[in-house]
């Protein structure tokens, strides 16, 4: 047995107070005079060895209580539980360092980061000055992809401090164990100092190892509470001139009380549009609204706003709204265009129009609209289905009109790539449509509530849509066949419309019915944003449509739109868009203009992830029931629990309290000292 806490014993001297306590009990008798004492002479001498006994008794569980309680602080073990931790040779150890925004959190002791660094601190120093080190922070960065001296290792924590980027824990181990895989000592361990917060901590994701031991070192802090802006989305993604949209936004209560009238403030182009009052219930997620009416073509920046001290990070979320003037359609024909398309589209205001044959058709132009229509090709060749594929996957909407001259194995080669969907030959079976999707947001917008007399189409003939159990198509009008009339299936960040008929009165009366109106306008509506509104730090790759148009070449440069803060992020071109990669050169949250050296390009919002906002943490015991409950080898909690005999580092790995049964012993010998005392 072993003492984890062995100077605590130096308060067994305490035992001398009961001794000397009972070694110097004295009493004073008083003197009664008997005329015979022979009786009581008997009497005296029985009771008197029932006294000593009863004292010797009291003596001896005094001493016992306080041992055992001395016992407890100095937390007893077996010396089955050591585990080494240096051997013999050079040691390689790896050692994590959570210093993610939760571990700003401040404490009585400093930050948790102040409180890692330290405790990594001790724990190099506790290794040989010949071992080799490797330090892992959240921003995983390049120059801790190799191992460097106990010095160095030092001066690199010392310089650690809070990042805007997370990874998990099982993300964090598999990185540390990645620097080992050209290691051939045998002498290597893992550590991760981290407040393990329970949203960050994915035990469950871990996979056991018998080879490399890792040690969770838990920071512990008092959980403070915090109020988040999650998310924030738009109920109607059509950003154009004259609308109305309205902005839901998420704020969420991590505490464990209610609050009452928090001020939320909208800003948009740093100019506040409205200030609203949210209360909370303990751990209430709440949305609220709010309208805002986009007055000019353009990017519109801004942003929701809390305030929330002493957890500030997730108190702003930031967004870019694209609004067009006009959303660029473009109909492809080989003949003349459809005339109800025509009659349609040409008179509204909302669309720029274009109208190209396919055979003199400049196919790179596909990725400067926002809607196509395939109207009744002949022919797909390879190169327009190579670059509507292309297209579509970074966000192009395209209507596929079939046509009795349509080469359907070339279409099918296509539909079937994109959607596992397949056109069949033409049916000449009369039929009508029979349901419509009315919660597509496609008709959502349009009907409050469907007319029970509604008019649907009546079809006379029809290219069947056939698909396969792995496609992903939906129907929008649905036949009393049960086949798809109007179907649609998101590929990418694209969508593709197939319809069973093309717009003529021979195939269908759809054109002539306001439903179909209500389709088209929509379909191309729906298309007019896919630019998202924010993204993540370290979590998206960002996406700009119809940059290569403009003949942008790098640099591009990143500007601050509060500061001057700038960056030259890395960029890659893919067709007609340009993809900003952000993940290591940003960390700022913000509104941002993407420009050239003389002109801006577009802009961005960039935002923190939430992950972090629930402050709600693991203690040690619940990791060491984890651990167990998936089975995992080769992972133990350590709680500061390290010592050093004959000049080498020891980890004490146990589920045994033992100091809880010396606890225990001392109130049961407390219990027996008083019991004895009650004797007569």
């Amino acid at each position: 047995m072993f003492f984890t806490n062995p100077a605590i014993l130096w308060a067994l001297f305490a035992i001398s107070i009961p001794i000397a306590i009972h070694l110097f009990h004295f009493r004073k008798f008083k003197k009664t005079y008997f005329s015979n004492v022979k009786l009581l002479q008997n009497i005296q001498n029985k009771t008197q060895n029932q006294s000593r006994l009863k004292h010797l008794l009291v003596l001896v569980c005094r001493i016992l209580t306080i041992v055992f309680i001395i016992f407890a602080f100095a937390q007893p073990n077996p010396k089955t539980v050591l585990k080494p931790l240096v051997a013999e040779g050079t040691n390689y150890v790896s050692v994590a360092i959570d210093n993610s925004f939760s571990m700003g959190t401040n404490t009585e002791n400093g930050t948790l980061l102040d409180q890692a660094k330290q405790k990594a601190k001790d724990l190099v120093l506790k290794f040989k000055p010949s071992d080799r080190f490797a330090l892992i922070t959240q921003d995983f960065l390049d120059d801790n992809r190799r191992f460097v001296s106990r010095e160095e290792a030092l001066d690199a924590i010392e310089r650690i401090e809070i990042v805007p980027f997370s990874h998990t824990l099982s993300e964090l181990v598999a990185r540390q164990k990645s620097l080992f895989q050209n290691i051939s000592e045998k002498n290597k361990s893992l550590f991760v100092i981290s407040d393990f917060q329970k949203t960050m901590t994915d035990v469950e994701n871990l996979v056991s190892d018998t080879i490399l031991q890792t040690w969770f070192l838990p920071i512990q802090s008092k959980m403070q509470s915090n109020i988040s802006i999650d998310s924030l989305s738009v109920e109607t993604p059509i950003f154009q001139v004259g609308n109305e949209i309205e902005l839901q936004v998420w704020l969420t209560n991590h505490s464990d009380q209610s609050l009452q009238e928090i001020p939320v403030r909208l800003f948009v182009e740093n100019k506040i549009i409205s200030v609203g009052n949210v209360s909370f219930e303990p751990r209430q997620t709440k949305t609220i609204q709010r309208k805002l009416t986009l007055q000019q073509a353009g990017y519109l920046q801004g942003y929701f706003e809390i305030s929330d001290y002493p957890i500030t990070f997730d108190d702003k979320l930031y967004f870019t709204l694209n609004v067009l003037e006009k959303i660029p359609v473009l109909i492809l024909t080989e003949t003349k265009p459809n005339p109800f398309l025509m009659k349609l589209l040409s008179q509204d205001k909302s669309f720029d129009l274009t109208i190209q044959n396919v055979q003199n058709s400049d196919f790179s132009k596909l990725h400067n609209v926002n809607f196509v229509i395939l109207d009744e090709l002949k022919t797909f060749s390879s190169g327009l289905q190579t670059e509507l594929q292309t297209a579509i996957e970074a966000g192009l909407s395209v209507l596929i009109l079939p046509s009795e001259q349509t080469d359907l194995m070339a279409l099918n080669t296509f539909s079937s790539r994109l959607l596992n969907a397949e056109f069949k030959s033409i049916e000449t079976t009369k039929t009508n449509v029979e349901t419509i999707l009315a919660q597509h947001p496609i008709y959502r917008s349009a009907f409050v509530k469907l007319p029970e007399t509604m008019l649907l189409p009546e079809v006379q003939k029809r290219f069947p849509i056939q698909t396969s159990s792995r496609s992903n198509l939906q129907y929008l009008l649905r036949l009393n066949t049960n086949e798809p009339f109007l179907a649609f299936g998101n590929v990418g960040k694209g969508r593709v419309y197939l319809s069973s008929v093309p717009f003529d009165n021979a195939f269908s009366n759809f054109q002539n019915q306001p439903i179909f109106v209500v389709t088209i306008l929509n379909m191309i509506l729906q298309s007019a944003n896919n630019e998202q509104i924010y993204h993540l730090l370290n979590q998206q790759e960002a996406i700009i449509h119809n940059v290569g148009a403009r003949s942008v070449r790098p640099p591009l440069y990143l500007n601050s739109e509060n500061s001057d803060f700038e960056v030259i992020p890395q960029i890659r071109f893919k067709g007609n868009q340009v993809f900003i990669n952000t993940f290591s050169s940003l960390k700022h949250a913000g509104n941002y203009v993407l420009r050239t050296a003389n002109e801006p390009i577009a802009k961005l919002s960039y935002n923190f992830d939430r992950r972090e906002s629930n402050l709600a943490t693991y203690s040690p015991s619940e990791l060491e029931r984890l651990i167990a409950q998936h089975h995992l080898s080769g992972f133990s909690v350590l709680k500061d629990n390290f010592i050093s005999v004959d000049n080498t580092l020891l980890a004490i790995d146990t589920k045994i309290s033992w100091w809880k049964w010396c606890l225990l012993l001392a109130l049961i010998f407390l219990l027996a000292e008083v019991l004895i005392l009650r004797l007569k």
